[in-house]
């Protein structure tokens, strides 16, 4: 299963939010890509930094595509949710593509993919390329585990492969994201943990 998040805000700044564009139904669908990226880069910087100024910047993006939207929510079919979290869930088989997820749910790859792109405006492969990325960048955050071996475990080919994909999505390799994201101490320190166990 996939994750969420609720933003709460007060009611004078969703109705202040209603009256910079048409006005929101209750719920809006927002299947712009724009909208599953400043998503996104919400949920990456909850889990990461927590910079309040980039995730109130991510917050503001979303409430802006809401105001735009104003249009009444159009339900995706039930299929269509299952399908999605089947890949969620799915994504790290090494073998998984798009005819695998389609003939699950009894349907022709080309109507999964409309369904898809109608829907969350991503493509089936978009998203397992997604999922398996941003399970990649976790994994790098933890020091233990080698670049070749999260490959293999989120689902890439090799490790090449999971660096084109890196790339593609986060605009720099899993190497330099990994020395980003994880501090020069605790780098040192766990280096020093590996020392004091070898024998």
């Amino acid at each position: 299963m996939g994750t969420f998040v609720t933003v709460s805000v007060p009611g004078t700044t969703f109705l202040d939010i209603r009256t910079t564009g048409r006005p929101a139904a209750d719920a809006v669908c927002l299947r712009a890509r724009s909208a599953l990226s400043a998503a996104f880069r919400l949920a990456r910087e909850l889990r990461e930094a927590r910079d309040p100024m980039v995730m109130e910047s991510s917050v503001w993006e979303l409430f802006a595509l809401v105001a735009e939207a104003g249009f009444p929510v159009s339900h995706p079919s039930a299929w269509v949710l299952r399908a999605y979290e089947a890949i969620m869930d799915r994504s790290a088989e090494a073998r998984l593509g798009v005819r695998d997820i389609a003939a699950e749910f009894n349907v022709h790859p080309v109507h999964l993919a409309r369904a898809f792109r109608a829907t969350w405006d991503c493509s089936p492969g978009e998203l397992i390329r997604w999922r398996r990325v941003d399970r990649a960048a976790e994994l790098l955050r933890s020091m233990d585990l080698r670049a070749a071996h999260i490959a293999a475990e989120t689902g890439f080919v090799d490790q090449s492969h999971m660096t084109r994909a890196f790339r593609a999505v986060y605009g720099t390799t899993p190497a330099a994201y990994r020395r980003e994201r994880v501090s020069p101490i605790q780098a040192s320190a766990d280096a020093d943990q590996l020392d004091c166990s070898s024998p």
